[in-house]
């Protein structure tokens, strides 16, 4: 089953595709794409369980990434595409990035991260706790507000967010809480540009240091919550065409340097799952 994909600017022209975040769909991209559709041909995907993807089950990260090749293989002229990912999606970028690497050209991700995000013993309240919370039209609008959403946005992320299963959810959370850069990606990470939020929580900040360790370049974004695609529409346009067209990071972003973690770097970033 396909994935459904919204397309914009010249097919003839380099092919980004763009995945979105958990609870919205491709419309959090409409100001991106029409930002790049001069220059790029943008397709938007809507992950599955999400938007009209609705009829596709989510299997995992790493199979959603095998149907986003699919979805490349059919609409990029050359069959390779830039990759550009937000929260869920750039999850699904770096598994792309690392499984299928011939289909990608670079990827950008932002607002992932590399670490356990809560003690093991933990992961199975929260995920019970996010099966609820995240179904309740109260905590999604503040949870929508706490990533910088407003207006059409937040009441778009609500009723996405509504219509996830429990099930969809606690697969999707139960990878979240316990990510690890996917086999593979080191050999490929020159490629990788990392950005997230300088307001965004700490574990996904102090990632960035794991990829930059990986090869990837990572940057800080300031004044930048988790969604700053729709608090910086412009500048999340121009870190995308910057980084596919000339492999360069706008100079308001603020360059993050490679820390090895003082446990070996295979701590942070090899990945259990494969």
């Amino acid at each position: 089953m396909s994935l459904h994909t919204t397309e914009s600017g010249d097919p003839a022209a380099p092919t980004v595709v763009l995945l979105h975040g958990l609870g919205v769909t491709s419309w959090m991209w409409d100001d991106v794409a029409a930002r790049l559709a001069d220059r790029f041909h943008c397709v938007a995907v809507d992950l599955p369980r999400q938007g009209e993807s609705h009829a596709v089950p989510w299997e995992s990260m790493a199979g959603t990434a095998d149907l986003v090749a699919d979805v490349i293989a059919r609409v990029a002229p050359d069959g390779r595409a830039d990759v550009v990912g937000l929260s869920q999606g750039g999850y699904v970028a770096l598994a792309l990035l690392a499984r299928h690497p011939g289909a990608v050209r670079s990827a950008v991700v932002s607002g992932v991260a590399t670490r356990r995000l809560v003690r093991p013993r933990l992961q199975g309240a929260v995920v019970r706790a996010a099966v609820v919370l995240l179904r309740s039209r109260l905590v999604a609008r503040i949870g929508g507000a706490l990533m910088g959403l407003h207006g059409p946005e937040r009441a778009a992320y609500v009723e996405g967010v509504a219509r996830l299963s429990p099930t969809t959810i606690e697969r999707i959370y139960r990878e979240l809480l316990d990510h690890r850069l996917p086999d593979g990606l080191d050999a490929v990470a020159d490629r990788l540009l990392a950005v997230a939020g300088d307001r965004e929580a700490g574990a996904i900040r102090r990632s960035l240091t794991d990829l930059a360790a990986a090869g990837a370049t990572a940057a800080r974004v300031p004044r930048a919550a988790h969604a700053w695609v729709a608090q910086h529409p412009e500048l999340f346009a121009r870190t995308v065409a910057d980084w596919v067209g000339h492999r360069r990071v706008p100079a308001e972003l603020e360059p993050v340097p490679a820390v090895r973690s003082a446990a070996g770097p295979d701590a942070a970033l090899k990945s259990p799952r494969g």
